[in-house]
């Protein structure tokens, strides 16, 4: 098809079907989904970087083409979370990221560490999910990154995201962790909705049961 003029639904069926064929590792469709994904309009965009996301995340593609850090895939996400100028789109593309990495390695790490400084706290909110997921295990950059977000508590939804992350990067008994984390349990941050604080405060008993219980837990939510 011809994908530069496609529009509308012919533009969006050729994305899933060409997402199809590239979970099959068909390096072509690959290959077409991230021309689709650079020059489509942004309500395709999302739809594209969801597919690119979901196809090479599959095992018969990695088993094809090899695992996204070594693809082009990889590099059109990474571009996208970046730099695209619709924030839905790079919100799109950082869980397709997720979705699609094992971890994230030491250069991607940076870019994202520089991506969550955006202001847009729906970008914030994705990368953190990003990086607290994909970053190697303890990881003092990424470490550094999820404290941050929970001491200035400036969102709940980032925080408990960060405070997920934090279970997962912090060494088990980290006692800088474990006296952030017990601090949240009776922080009252005010004008924040009960609500709110009842879901951070989940999330800070949860990761200090994961930190309690040491690697191997943590090892079985991973996976």
């Amino acid at each position: 098809p011809d994908l530069i003029n496609a529009v509308g639904d012919d533009l969006i069926d050729a994305a899933t079907n060409l997402s199809r064929m590239a979970a099959k590792g068909d390096e072509k469709a690959i290959k077409e989904l991230v021309q689709l994904l650079r020059s489509a309009p942004p309500y395709s965009r999302k739809l594209v970087a969801a597919s690119l996301g979901t196809a090479v995340a599959t095992e018969e593609c990695r088993s094809r083409q090899g695992i996204i850090e070594d693809s082009i895939a990889r590099d059109a996400l990474i571009e996208t979370c970046s730099s695209d100028d619709n924030v839905e789109v790079r919100c799109a593309a950082m869980s397709a990221l997720q979705k699609a990495s094992k971890e994230l390695d030491p250069d991607v790490l940076r870019t994202m560490v520089e991506v969550a400084e955006e202001s847009d706290i729906r970008i914030r909110r994705h990368v953190y999910a990003l990086i607290g997921s994909r970053a190697p295990q303890r990881n003092d950059l990424a470490r550094l990154l999820m404290l941050h977000a929970v001491r200035e508590g400036e969102d709940a939804e980032l925080e408990a995201t960060a405070i997920e992350g934090l279970a997962r990067l912090a060494p088990p008994g980290d006692e800088r962790t474990i006296e952030v984390l017990i601090g949240l349990l009776t922080l009252e941050r005010r004008g924040r909705p009960d609500a709110d604080t009842a879901k951070v405060r989940r999330a800070a008993l949860q990761a200090l049961g994961v930190l309690a219980a040491g690697d191997t837990v943590r090892d079985e939510q991973r996976n």
